[in-house]
């Protein structure tokens, strides 16, 4: 059977496209073959004691725990409440006090392996979400871990902002991999553009 003139034409541009499709695949394969963030899960900032699902990571590395919160509030109340107001500086913060005051324990076998408290890490991450640092611990790979956090003051207003306890990897770590992610991720919008554009070029061309 004869291949058309047109058709082999199309070949290379059908080409690109599914090379388009295993470069989009694997970026996300790479950004996502570790679990950079092994626990992301709600937390009920009224006084109480919150123990948190077995923990598990296939990186060993140093993670960041956080309390992270979506930006549902003003941000400059928000930042105030969160307590990150040494980041910022805002003078509103005179008349808005956090009532965030957390203590945390990680235990893994049932040992307490460490422990810490919000006042000591006071480091803010601001993006879609706000972050407030408050400890950092080494996760091994293969180990199991709990993670128990409690609310030492009621901080009920920042129920609205879906707060949570975030454990991730420190950004040094996972950062060669989110560069690696993206540069297959603009190969191919390259290749698929190169692709599309040649198919609409050949498509004009037939007679």
């Amino acid at each position: 059977m004869r291949i058309s003139q047109k058709n082999k034409r199309l070949v290379w541009p059908i080409s690109l496209l599914t090379v388009t499709v295993m470069l989009y695949a694997g970026s996300i394969l790479v950004l996502n073959f570790y679990k950079w963030k092994p626990l992301s899960i709600l937390i009920d900032m009224r006084p109480g004691v919150t123990r948190f699902p077995v923990i598990k990571v296939n990186f060993t590395a140093v993670y960041d725990i956080k309390l992270e919160v979506d930006r549902k509030i003003p941000f400059e109340q928000l930042v105030c409440l969160m307590g990150l107001e040494g980041d910022s500086n805002y003078q509103l913060c005179k008349n808005i006090s956090s009532p965030v005051e957390l203590t945390w324990v990680l235990f893994s076998n049932g040992v307490a392996l460490k422990e810490g408290t919000s006042h000591r890490k006071l480091s803010g991450g601001y993006g879609s979400t706000i972050t407030r640092s408050i400890g950092a611990v080494s996760l091994e790979e293969g180990k199991d871990y709990l993670l128990e956090v409690t609310s030492l003051r009621d901080a009920s207003v920042l129920a609205s902002t879906s707060p949570r306890i975030t454990v991730e990897a420190q950004a040094p770590i996972n950062k060669p991999y989110a560069v690696i992610a993206q540069l297959l991720s603009i190969l191919a919008f390259l290749c698929g553009g190169i692709g599309i554009i040649s198919i609409i070029w050949i498509k004009r061309m037939e007679p």
